[in-house]
């Protein structure tokens, strides 16, 4: 049985966060790490943008910096994301381990069925979504579901979203304890006042978060705990909790400085190739 490194890094802004989930790929993809799969928080909160989204465009940055919430792009695609009450999960591992192989899509239908059967193991009953959603939707994840994304009787409840770089693939996903709808499309640059109210509303309609289904507050370690047991089952692996190495932490400390804290790479205003 394989084993395979989950770490819990806690609360750390979220240019550390971003900064991590890089320096933890560099390791796997330097043979210098197993498979890894770390759970953290976010402290201040932050807005993260895909990969394809610039800050300048999306976000009305001036508003973040008056109430304390960092912007950041993340490595990987996909829409906005307001992290703040939450759980998020990433995976860093060799595009060539079994429990992961395929396509992209293949690779979120094996992931999500770990998630499944770890929120399960919670107390939480959830499916995957069975085709991608086709409506337009906002600048902000969680409006859109689509391939092998978790929901809860129809309502997102785990956004997703991946990359892949020399060989190996690195997915981290946002799992809300709470929703804050008016804070987030305060943020985004929705210019028609009648549209963002409607995104807004449909929004509602379409995210939940986990204390709205359990209807009382959530211990988020006993999620992590309860999310590893789901991913063991599911790829058969032993679980070796584990900490961030030197090296790890001396990467993401400079990753922070010189690449996720820098308005150039926020605002994707530099040829910085597609990682």
């Amino acid at each position: 049985m394989e084993t395979w490194r989950f770490i819990n890094t806690d609360y750390n802004d979220g240019f550390y966060n971003m900064a991590v989930d890089e320096a933890i790929l560099n390791s796997v993809i330097e043979g210098k790490s197993p498979p890894a799969i770390r759970f953290y928080k976010w402290n201040p909160p932050a807005v993260t943008l895909g990969y394809f989204q610039r800050a300048d465009r999306e976000i009305d940055q001036e508003l973040c910096h008056a109430k304390g919430i960092q912007v950041v792009r993340r490595l990987t695609g996909g829409r906005a994301i307001l992290h703040d009450k939450e759980l998020t999960y990433s995976i860093a591992v060799s595009e060539k381990e079994k429990q992961v192989s395929g396509s992209i899509i293949e690779s979120y239908l094996k992931i999500s069925r770990a998630l499944v059967k770890g929120l399960g193991g919670f107390g939480i009953e959830v499916e995957m979504m069975a085709r991608p959603c086709k409506e337009k939707g906002s600048a902000a994840c969680f409006d859109a579901p689509s391939w092998h994304e978790i929901v809860w009787q129809g309502r997102k409840l785990v956004g997703s979203a991946q990359t892949r770089k020399h060989g190996c693939l690195l997915q981290h996903g946002s799992i809300p304890m709470a929703l804050d709808v008016e804070l987030l499309f305060s943020l985004l640059k929705i210019s028609n006042n009648q549209a963002k109210q409607r995104l807004k509303e449909n929004f509602r309609k379409k995210a939940v978060a986990l204390e709205e289904i359990l209807g009382k507050e959530i211990d988020c370690w006993d999620l992590a705990k309860a999310l590893a047991e789901g991913f063991s089952q599911t790829f058969n692996i032993h679980v070796r909790w584990d900490a961030l190495t030197r090296e790890e932490e001396v990467n993401a400390i400079t990753l922070r400085e010189t690449k996720y804290s820098q308005s150039t790479w926020n605002n994707g205003t530099t040829n910085i190739p597609r990682p």
